[in-house]
């Protein structure tokens, strides 16, 4: 589906380390949580993973990281709509999250 992908980032500059977030169903709505530590993030970069991603690889890095599903069609569905939002931006940019439904807010470049 795509080989881009969003990673948690908490300044302007290029985050080190691979923290991808996963579409979550938390506090009543849709949010992107880290793969490291399950919390919700609100910035993030896109990036060139070199793996072409589809909405089943990102579901079973949900169910290893721990993440509680209740729903497998509907996170098959978040996952497919986080991968058409992470083909539609640009790499090297920074988002942040706008609401609960995956509303997105580029930022500009990250330095």
């Amino acid at each position: 589906m795509t080989k881009k992908y969003f990673i948690a980032t908490t300044g302007e500059k290029r985050p080190r380390g691979s923290d991808f977030v996963l579409p979550h169903r938390l506090e009543g709505g849709l949010n992107l949580v880290s793969t490291k530590n399950g919390k919700k993030i609100e910035r993030f970069m896109t990036v060139f993973t070199g793996v072409d991603l589809t909405p089943q690889k990102i579901l079973k890095k949900m169910i290893d990281s721990g993440l509680k599903i209740e729903s497998v069609d509907q996170a098959l569905e978040d996952c497919t709509r986080i991968l058409e939002k992470a083909k539609e931006s640009k790499i090297g940019y920074i988002y942040s999250t706008e609401d609960s439904e995956f509303a997105f807010r580029c930022e500009g470049k990250a330095k």
